[in-house]
This record gives C-alpha cells, sequence and structure tokens, in this order.
C-alpha cells in the first residue's frame, strides 16, 4: 500500500508533466480500473489544464458515488493550489461558467448533472459572499 505522503506528492508532480488532451485515453483507462485509480486520477488533474472536463466526467459517471472523486474534481475545478490573479469572486464566477460549459459540452446527466450543478450553486454562492467581502475591504482600506 501506497501511504498518503507519497501518493501526493506523485499526484502534484504528474499535473505538471501530464497533457490532458494527448493522455485522455490512459487517464480514463486507469481510472475506469477502480474507484481508487479513479481518485488518484481526479488528484492529478486540474480544470487549469485543456481536457480536464472529458477525463473529470467521464470518472464521475463511473464512480458518481465516491465522496473522494467528488472531492477532487470539485477542488480542480476551483484550481485549489493554483496562482489565481484577480479577485477570488470573479475566479469563482469564471469557474461556475467553466463548470456550467462543461455540462453543456460533455452532454452530463443524471448524478453527475445534478452534482456538477449542485458545484455551480456553491461557487456562485461562495463569489457572492466573497464579492461582499471584498467590497468591504475596499472601503475599509
Amino acid at each position: 500500500m501506497i501511504s498518503p505522503l507519497v501518493r501526493w506528492r506523485v499526484a502534484w508532480h504528474v499535473q505538471d508533466i501530464l497533457d490532458l488532451e494527448r493522455d485522455h485515453d490512459l487517464l480514463i483507462g486507469f481510472g475506469e480500473q477502480n474507484v481508487e485509480s479513479a481518485v488518484f486520477v481526479s488528484s492529478s488533474i486540474t480544470a487549469a489544464r485543456p481536457g480536464f472536463w472529458p477525463v473529470a466526467v467521464a470518472l464521475l459517471s463511473r464512480f458518481h458515488e465516491s465522496d473522494a472523486l467528488r472531492r477532487n474534481v470539485a477542488s480542480a475545478a476551483e484550481q485549489v493550489g493554483h496562482v489565481i490573479n484577480g479577485p477570488w469572486s470573479a475566479h469563482l464566477i469564471a469557474c461556475a461558467l467553466d463548470v456550467e460549459q462543461a455540462v453543456e459540452q460533455n452532454h452530463v446527466s443524471g448524478r453527475v448533472r445534478e452534482f456538477l450543478t449542485e458545484l455551480v450553486q456553491r461557487f456562485r454562492a461562495v463569489a457572492e459572499t466573497q464579492r461582499i467581502q471584498e467590497a468591504n475591504e475596499e472601503i475599509n482600506f
């Protein structure tokens, strides 16, 4: 069994070498083997790179019940761990739009569509709260 620390280190560095469009079939093939593989793949990809959504949707379609997979996809959709330029609220709105576009382009339905719709709603709610906080900070500084 691989330790969680080793798994995290590998996943962190794999993001830099993967080409999600070129490696699409490899990632989905490996990820669809079992839920642990899907969770590993989902921890190694990011929406900051082209080709993320077809891989994420395929894995979610196969293992939609996995909380770990859904958490990883949500973090990847939010681009957690990447440098963001500009207000966080604007970034979250852009993420929500990206998820909405992915749902339509990938013809997502069923439980995966429900999950991604909830993710859009969460991004929009947090964005609104963040926008208010950003406005208050601007007034107070």
